[in-house]
């Protein structure tokens, strides 16, 4: 529903992703490589993208409607979490461990808050990525050789490091593309034209995968 639409994208906007026009951003971040989740002011999710319903192997529906503290193995982690998002105090890189569908995931949260004008807490974004491993030189070599412009990015944009089509796209070296922003690019076709790497969260367990009781 565009209403439904339209409150999701202000409390995406409220969580500093974004400043324009609501839908533009919804659809933005739906197509995400990462997988996000967005709460309201009492925790309950109400909003999933497909990168997070691939990751964990459930529908949106099984997400939506449930509180975000019934993800988590340990909740706690998630009390944490919004206690320090409650503070004004930032979450970046929070290990934790998330129930997939077909076992438990070991990610990586990172959380903006989304506040109204008087500075309430409003709800939340939650950003899910993997563990970070050791570099694998075979997928380094493929993603290096690859015809398709790709960028590794943060999540707030700062671009890690781009391979040689995106640098012959762009006719810039790979230093000037690096430490920069998606944001500050100057080629409007970047987006259309390049994938934002993105490792995938696979089940590491496969106990506890259901909802917990009550």
């Amino acid at each position: 529903m565009a209403s439904e639409r339209r409150y999701i994208g202000e409390l995406l906007a409220a969580s500093g992703a974004f400043v324009g026009d609501h839908d533009d951003l919804v659809e933005c971040l739906e197509q995400s490589a990462v997988g996000i989740h967005v709460v309201d002011r009492t925790g309950a999710i109400v909003w999933v993208n497909a990168a997070l319903c691939a990751a964990l192997g459930r529908d949106p529906d099984d997400c939506v409607g449930r509180h975000a503290a019934e993800l988590h193995v340990e909740p706690e982690v998630f009390t944490d979490i919004w206690a320090r998002l409650g503070a004004g105090e930032p979450v970046r890189g929070r290990p934790a461990r998330l129930r997939g569908a077909s076992g438990i995931c070991d990610v990586v949260l990172s959380a903006s808050a989304g506040r109204d004008p008087h500075g309430a807490l409003v709800g939340a974004r939650f950003c899910v990525r993997a563990p970070v491993g050791p570099a694998d030189p075979a997928a380094a070599a493929l993603v290096a050789a690859a015809p398709l412009g790709i960028v590794r990015a943060q999540l707030d944009g700062t671009v890690l490091a781009v391979n040689r089509a995106l640098c012959d796209l762009l006719a810039r070296p790979p230093r000037s593309s690096s430490a920069t922003t998606c944001s500050r690019s100057p080629s409007p076709t970047i987006a259309s034209s390049t994938r934002t790497s993105s490792p995938s969260c696979a089940p590491t367990r496969s106990a506890a995968t259901r909802w917990p009781s009550g």
